[in-house]
């Protein structure tokens, strides 16, 4: 009952298309101009959601390409001490910290990233390149992809 219960929320709520995500901005996307779309039917509309439907904007899905940086981060440390993979012992290597970007990135020395700040200037940018009658007046805000 209650595994049937779940599926019916899920499919309820979650979008089943890229398309859907893109619209209630639940993903990362580039957005683009359509330009073969049918003339009439007055000008776009002033939303995001509307002008993807209405054929005005194609949205693109950005690939997601992080290196786990909890993992790598764990990788990385067990490569560089003797301590490897399993002894969390040490101070301050709780579950909760021990394989942040910090540690990452003094294991790699150099700064790691972070992907969804990426993502969004990315997603930003499309908008920003779209014909000034195409950009949304309310810009998309990001609601926790992952």
């Amino acid at each position: 009952e209650r595994g049937a219960v779940a599926r019916a929320v899920w499919a309820e709520h979650l979008p089943a298309t890229e398309h859907e995500l893109a619209a209630r901005d639940l993903g990362f996307f580039t957005y683009h101009a359509v330009p073969d779309r049918p003339a009439g039917g007055g000008g776009p509309p002033t939303d995001l959601a509307g002008l993807l439907d209405g054929g005005w904007l194609r949205a693109e899905p950005i690939v997601y390409e992080d290196f786990l940086p909890r993992s790598a981060a764990g990788i990385f440390r067990s490569n560089l001490d003797d301590t490897g993979p399993g002894d969390r012992t040490r101070e301050g290597d709780g579950e909760d910290g021990a394989y942040d970007a910090d540690r990452l990135s003094a294991a790699m020395g150099r700064d790691v990233l972070d992907p969804f700040a990426l993502y969004e200037r990315q997603r930003d940018r499309s908008l920003a390149l779209l014909p000034h009658a195409l950009r949304p007046t309310r810009a998309p805000r990001h609601q926790g992809a992952s």
